[in-house]
């Protein structure tokens, strides 16, 4: 099984325990399970490679001892142990100078908690992590990884999590701009799970690390700090995923609550990369570390402050602030004052205001500085939003590649960026103009060339004719539709539709409405006329049954309660169970993750939606799709969507929807007007999925084949003008925004 079913199926357990309440509990029992099994795999291999290893754990405490045996410790015994036993051991571990790993396990556990009640579910979700996942196999910890990426990802859907989680295109950005090299000591003094310091790690190792002796030297560079327990023990599992063996640099403490003045020059370090929490305050008392002139609770302002103190001369350091921090004033300016006469900060990236959606909408900017010299000018750069996205979410995240014209225009340090230049994205302000403006950085790019304010009536001419447009495409959608309800029994309901029809549909959101109108009528038969010359539909059972290799099923809607029956059909449709349509065969990660550039492209909806660069050789243990097959999301906002499959290895977030090729049009009509029932999720889920079970039970009404082919030929005819007449009132809008802002030029011009 691959390990993101194995999370999953482990989280469908934990479900069932009455102690666990929600995702945030179930991520956290979850962790320090985890946590013991990756450091149990991980004592493996450095049992082998050290001749002299000693584990920091008592044996009875290792995972090997109580947790491998699938027959072993279970109930009311397996969980006395990990309450009463096991835990307070391990919130107590005495750190010897010479074993550091008793220290990382003590500040993992000293706020870890055991949620679960049932020691015969904890005996389950036990097997299933042992049964599924070994961390030292190469492969796995690669897919781990994603995996991980995943959990603090639903760790942050999970609530009030935000700080956690920075998008990994940012701080991968951020990291390449810093360049840290080896030998440089590098600090997040508020990490979180350590994105940034695993990217900081991953740069280091492709660009420096040559030899075990630069490895260690790389190990020992690597500092963190993270005040809450959850977050914390994230970091440190992180950190040993990534080959940080002894991440005893991680600390679980606040560093804001040691006073200033504390930090020596030996703590000082070369580079700070992190993402501050903002719009919280600190606690009573903090903001008493920090001198009378910067004293505030706000707590991203205190880790600026931080930040100058602890970088050494010449340092360096990357780091996501707010937008209220740019024009903020008081001790804000106070603060901006001083990081300018002390540092360089010779750029900041405006990101998009999406970058953190959907769990803030603030908008947010990246700061680089350079400690020793003041700040002579600033270079801004408005990062826009990738042409053809409207914003970014949490199925569409910003990605690197995104950063490629700001890495390009980018320059180097080391000569002042003298490549740079001004463009529409790019400008600079002088430090004059800094302080004249009462150190307000929240500044408007001048290069924006202005828009040519046009005539009022040549845009009401415009807007005319797309008018007359809209109006001949209403009609010919309320022509195609009228031709078949106006025979329909229910003609009467639909009168006050047509009589309405165009104030109905004079949006964009109500065009959407529209089309999903339409095909509800489209597979209720009220769409199209019908012919008895039709092919019969008992033929038509016996080739989907063929296909499926079902037995005889012709008369399985006489089976059917006809309580359950939602609507009447015409007389030659049937009802029938979806199962007997088609069958869902679920998309898997392969279990050998050999990759070759002549074998099958990965397919998941990433790929679909662009072209994948991911393949795998043919001969894995994997399901493959055919060019003719259809696909269906599994997992996610997009969960039910139907997609147009090629050959390839199928993931596991997708399944190829088995069914005969004659069929194939009407199902995709099925998914399209199920999308919303079938996209649903488990109670206390954070990720939306496929409902397979109830989606196999429902019921479909089946319309002769001939009749399906003019189904979806009306209904692509139908969607099609639906598509032109919601374009059409898109560009009405943006007129009608024109013509305001022309007619209040015309008068300001005449007053």
């Amino acid at each position: 099984m691959s390990i993101s079913l194995t999370i999953k199926s482990i989280q469908d357990i934990m479900r069932k325990d009455v102690g666990v309440d929600g995702d945030a509990q179930r991520l956290s029992q979850l962790v320090w399970m985890l946590f013991l099994k990756i450091f149990d795999d991980r004592e493996t291999q450095w049992e082998l490679l050290q001749d002299n290893y000693k584990s920091p754990l008592l044996e009875k405490y290792r995972w090997r001892n109580w947790a491998s045996n699938s027959e072993g410790l279970t109930g009311d015994a397996l969980k006395n142990f990990i309450d009463n036993e096991m835990f307070p051991a391990l919130q107590n571990l005495e750190a010897k100078t010479d074993n550091q790993q008793a220290y990382v396990i003590r500040s993992v556990f000293e706020d870890a908690y055991n949620y679960m009640k049932s020691g015969q579910l904890l005996r389950q979700v036990i097997n299933k992590i042992q049964e599924d996942v070994d961390f030292n196999k190469a492969q796995e910890r690669h897919l781990f990884g994603d995996m991980y990426e995943q959990l603090l990802r639903d760790l942050q859907a999970a609530g009030n999590a935000g700080e956690f989680y920075t998008p990994r295109a940012v701080t991968e950005f951020m990291v390449q701009m810093v360049n840290p090299k080896l030998g440089e000591k590098i600090m997040d003094p508020a990490c979180g799970t350590g994105g940034f310091l695993t990217s900081a790690i991953e740069h280091i190792r492709k660009q420096e690390v040559k030899t075990v002796e630069d490895e260690v030297i790389l190990q020992k560079n690597i500092h963190g700090v993270e005040k809450k327990p959850m977050p914390h023990m994230l970091c440190t599992t992180n950190m040993i995923l990534h080959g940080i063996d002894v991440p005893s640099n991680i600390k679980h403490d606040n560093t804001l609550a040691k006073p200033l003045i504390s930090w020596s020059p030996k703590e000082r370090v070369d580079i700070v990369i992190t993402n501050p929490p903002f719009g919280g305050n600190e606690e009573d008392g903090i903001e008493t570390n920090f001198p009378t002139t910067f004293r505030t609770k706000e707590t991203a302002d205190l880790f600026l402050v931080l930040i100058m103190q602890i970088l050494k001369e010449g340092g360096r350091a990357a780091l996501v602030l707010p937008d209220g921090f740019l024009f903020g004033e008081g001790i804000k300016t106070r603060i901006k004052e001083k990081l300018l006469q002390e540092c360089n900060l010779h750029t900041i990236i405006r990101l998009p205001k999406t970058v953190f959606a959907p769990y803030t909408g603030i908008k947010t900017n990246l700061l680089f500085f350079d400690k020793g010299k003041p700040t002579e000018e600033i270079w801004f750069y408005e990062q826009n939003l990738p042409v053809g996205i409207k914003a970014f979410n949490r199925t569409r995240p910003m990605k690197i590649k995104h950063f490629d014209e700001l890495k390009n225009w980018w320059g180097n340090s080391k000569n002042n960026f003298i490549t740079r230049k001004e463009n529409n994205n790019a400008w600079k302000v002088s430090i004059k103009k800094i302080k004249e403006n009462n150190y307000d950085f929240d500044l408007i790019n001048p290069n924006i060339k202005k828009k040519k304010i046009r005539d009022p009536n040549i845009i009401l001419s415009e807007i005319k004719i797309i008018n007359r447009d809209i109006i001949s495409l209403r009609n010919n959608i309320k022509d195609q539709i009228t031709k078949t309800l106006q025979n329909s029994e229910s003609n009467n309901i639909y009168k006050s539709f047509f009589i309405n029809f165009d104030s109905l549909f004079d949006t964009e959101n109500s065009v959407t409405q529209l089309k999903e109108i339409i095909l509800k009528l489209a597979i209720t038969g009220k769409l199209t006329l019908q012919n008895p010359k039709d092919n019969t539909i008992t033929e038509l059972i016996k080739k989907i049954n063929l296909h499926l290799g079902n037995k005889e099923k012709n008369k399985s809607d006489n089976k059917i309660n006809q309580n359950e029956i939602p609507y009447k059909l015409p007389p030659s449709w049937i009802w029938t169970i979806n199962k007997n349509l088609f069958k869902l065969i679920k998309g898997k990660i392969p279990k050998d993750f050999n990759l070759n550039e002549t074998g099958l492209p990965y397919l998941d909806i990433e790929a679909l939606d662009k072209n994948s660069i991911r393949r795998y050789t043919n001969d894995l243990n994997c399901i493959q799709s055919k060019e003719n097959d259809i696909l269906v999301v599994c997992d996610g906002s997009r969960s039910g969507l139907v997609l147009n499959g090629k050959k390839g290895v199928v993931g596991s977030t997708l399944a190829i929807i088995d069914t005969p090729n004659f069929l194939q049009p009407f199902i995709k009509l099925i998914f399209q007007d199920g999308f919303k029932r079938f996209n649903t999720s488990m109670k206390g889920a954070a990720i939306p999925h496929l409902d397979t079970k109830n989606l196999m039970k429902n019921l479909t009404g089946l319309p002769p084949i001939d009749e399906q082919k003019k189904i979806v030929n009306v209904v692509e005819k139908l969607i099609s003008l639906c598509e032109q007449l919601k374009n059409k009132i898109f560009k009405v809008n943006n007129l009608s925004v024109e013509l305001t802002n022309s007619f209040a030029a015309k008068i300001n011009k005449n007053l």
